[in-house]
């Protein structure tokens, strides 16, 4: 990932599982690095917290498989987040599910898939 610019500016991420393994490091040192502001969960491991520190932000990235984050209001975090964008690096949730609340769903090995 070094190297990787993606001139992310103001823009402010939720990152699910940035916890101290590689992965989560990465990721968010890339963001970091490209001009993103970047809002961590990994100790909590709470879906109240994540919805908590969506408010007003640019996208969430799912690093995690965790239970807790398997159930997302959708509906609740459209209508928090500046930008309703899902990075679902775990493939945890169906496009169609996650689009059909207006997010822009991007995951690994499938293509990204735009709000209905």
């Amino acid at each position: 990932m070094s190297g990787v610019q993606l001139g992310l500016g103001d823009r402010t991420v939720v990152v699910a599982g940035a916890g101290g393994d590689g992965i989560g490091t990465g990721v968010s040192s890339m963001l970091v690095h490209s001009g993103a502001t970047v809002l961590g969960l990994d100790v909590d491991r709470d879906a109240l917290a994540l919805t908590e520190r969506a408010i007003g932000a640019d996208g969430l990235v799912l690093l995690t498989e965790w239970n807790e984050f398997r159930n997302l209001d959708f509906a609740k975090l459209k209508t928090l987040m500046r930008q309703p964008l899902l990075v679902d690096l775990r493939n945890i949730y169906e496009p169609s599910r996650v689009t059909s609340f207006g997010f822009r769903h991007v995951s690994v090995g499938r293509p990204s898939k735009d709000p209905n």
